[in-house]
C-alpha cells in the first residue's frame, strides 16, 4: 500500500511526517461496498517495537470506487491510500508523491483463498495457477 498525493497539494499543505499529522489534511476516504465499512490506514513504527498503528481517514469525501478516488488524488484534493501496484505510473512521471514511507511498508504481493468445491469453476483454478 502507499499513501499518495499530488504535488499541488503538497505546494498548499505541506507533507505531513507521521500518521499524527494526517488529522491536519484531507484523507480521502474509501468505502467497501459490500460491507460499507472505510477502509482504515495501517501504519507500522519505524522504530525497533514496530507497533501497528490504525488511523481513520478524516476528509471531505469518501468513495467506493478506486478510479474516482484515485482521480481525486491526481486532481490535488487529497490524499489517498492506494495500491503500489496501481499508483506506481503516476510516481513514475511525477504526477503523485508516495509519503511516509518509514511508516508504509511494501506488502509480499496477493493472495487467494481456495476452497474445496465441487462445483468450483474451472476459470477459477486457471487465474490461481
Amino acid at each position: 500500500m502507499a499513501i499518495v498525493g499530488a504535488p499541488e497539494y503538497f505546494e498548499c499543505y505541506g507533507v505531513p511526517e507521521t500518521p499524527q499529522q494526517l488529522k491536519d489534511h484531507n484523507c480521502l476516504s474509501y468505502r467497501f461496498s459490500s460491507s460499507g465499512v472505510i477502509d482504515r490506514w495501517s501504519f507500522i513504527t519505524p522504530d525497533a517495537e514496530a507497533r501497528t498503528i490504525v488511523y481513520e481517514p478524516k476528509g471531505n469525501a469518501i468513495f467506493n470506487d478506486d478510479d474516482s478516488m484515485l482521480r481525486a488524488a491526481l486532481s490535488g484534493i487529497g490524499l489517498v491510500q492506494h495500491l503500489n501496484l496501481c499508483v506506481q505510473p503516476y510516481l513514475q512521471d511525477g504526477r503523485l508523491v508516495r509519503i511516509l514511507l518509514p511508516w508504509v511498508r511494501p506488502r509480499s504481493g496477493f493472495f487467494a483463498l481456495k476452497g474445496t468445491y465441487a462445483c468450483q469453476a474451472s476459470c477459477i483454478d486457471g487465474v490461481l495457477d
